[in-house]
């Protein structure tokens, strides 16, 4: 090991020893951190993206198209699959090891005159890697970074941007222990983005009530609101392996067919909301959106651990969906892929108890499954994840994840099917890391 990747690894060490302070909801320890750092989040635009599913995708396709636009980008997405600078990505590129290392020093140097300065508390692991963020997009000189939150959306510590625009995804049942045990109030939550005087594009929601929640944020701010589905036009044509083909029609223009390299038909809304708010996005700043660049944008777009097919003999398919949502937008990928086949499932979820909703999901589509212990903290351990497959009564074999992959493989092979890597996207992450998949 090189003495610069020693140093690299000892700087991220000091940055991973905040998660033991857990999540701390609040901006007041950001706010102090950005006003030392002489707050780099406002040296460029932001379009800033809440929901519980779909929101890194809509994010990595709003960053696509304003890249091929011709706007420099920046990209902050949570969490990680394979490496801790997929975070941080400057026109589609994560940062390097040499900018990584002095950033954080930055960062670390920063959250210790915070609390010289009476800053209320050390910063966490979420709020450090915010920060980050922010200040390599300003050193970077981008014009415009879409930022993700991590959870929720009022109290999330990216919450202190301005935005150009505010972008919400589909809202459903998660981290339910922060942010609500109804969907509504986890609603409340995510709508906590929007901002006097900044348009707010949603994409359609599970039940009339959310969307009634976030039509009334909107009224509250005084802000235009667009509820894409009453005004985007999309239709499925094709897909298969190798992407999808959709048509889409907008109220200020029709596209025509466009290609997604990103399978299911959720990412078809994903792409029609990130289109609806790239038109936004331009409008406000008073330019027009090419036809190409919407279309190039959506074409080029790569998104790793969503429905990503690692393998084609057999098919081997690596999906992050780790909630109820989630299960069943993959389900309806796998029965469009594969009608009529059940498949090898590799499963492994975090000790959330979303284990089983995703499984009454999922069932009917197993033929054989590999339970496997993600390698978190939070993960289901090796009793509970065999009880749980035990509990669905789906045929089983308790593994590690490497054996559990070659299994899956040769099973699938042999049975003419596909091989399903699911339950949590660090799990995702695992996959795409043995499979040697690029990120």
């Amino acid at each position: 090991m090189s003495k610069s990747t020693a140093s690299l690894d000892q700087a991220l060490d000091r940055i991973y020893a905040r998660t033991a302070a857990g999540i701390r909801p609040g901006l007041d320890a950001i706010k102090a951190l950005l006003e030392v750092l002489e707050h780099p989040e406002k040296r460029f635009l932001v379009i800033h993206i809440a929901g519980t599913n779909g929101k890194g995708s809509v994010a990595c396709l709003i960053e696509s198209i304003l890249r091929v636009f011709g706007f420099k980008t920046g990209l902050f997405t949570s969490p990680h699959l394979v490496r801790f600078h997929e975070r941080f990505r400057v026109n589609g590129d994560a940062i390097s090891d040499a900018e990584l290392e002095p950033l954080v020093r930055v960062i670390d140097s920063a959250d210790i005159e915070m609390l010289k300065r009476g800053g209320p508390r050390p910063c966490t692991f979420f709020e450090l890697s915010t920060a980050m963020a922010f200040e390599h997009f300003a050193r970077s000189e981008v014009q415009v970074a879409v930022i993700e939150t991590g959870m929720g959306g009022a109290w999330d510590s990216t919450n202190v941007v301005d935005p150009l625009v505010s972008v919400i995804t589909r809202i459903g049942m998660d981290h339910m222990d922060y942010l609500g045990d109804s969907l509504l109030r986890i609603a409340g939550e995510k709508c906590g983005i929007i901002k006097p005087g900044r348009p707010v594009v949603s994409t359609r929601q599970e039940t009339d009530k959310v969307d009634a929640i976030i039509e009334e944020a909107a009224q509250v701010a005084m802000v235009p609101y667009l509820r894409f589905t009453d005004d985007v036009g999309i239709t499925p044509k094709s897909m298969n392996l190798d992407g999808q083909k959709f048509l889409l029609e907008t109220p200020n223009a029709d596209y025509g067919t466009c290609t997604l390299n990103l399978l299911g038909r959720h990412q078809l809304e994903n792409a029609a909301l990130a289109v609806a708010a790239s038109e936004i996005i331009v409008d406000q700043l008073g330019i027009d959106l090419p036809e190409q660049a919407v279309k190039k944008g959506l074409a080029s777009a790569r998104w790793a651990g969503r429905c990503s097919v690692v393998n084609r003999d057999p098919p081997i398919i690596i999906d992050g969906a780790h909630n109820h949502s989630g299960a069943e937008a993959l389900a309806d990928t796998l029965d469009h892929l594969f009608p009529g086949k059940k498949g090898a499932f590799v499963l492994g979820f975090l000790d959330d108890k979303q284990g089983e909703a995703m499984l009454a999901v999922w069932k009917p589509r197993v033929d054989q499954a590999w339970g496997v212990v993600v390698q978190s903290p939070r993960s289901l351990k090796f009793e509970a994840m065999q009880n749980l497959l035990q509990g669905a009564n789906i045929s089983h074999v308790m593994s590690d994840l490497s054996p559990a992959l070659e299994q899956a493989r040769t099973y699938a092979k042999g049975q003419d099917t596909f091989v399903c890597v699911a339950g949590s996207l660090y799990l995702a992450g695992e996959g795409l890391r043995l499979t040697g998949s690029s990120i």
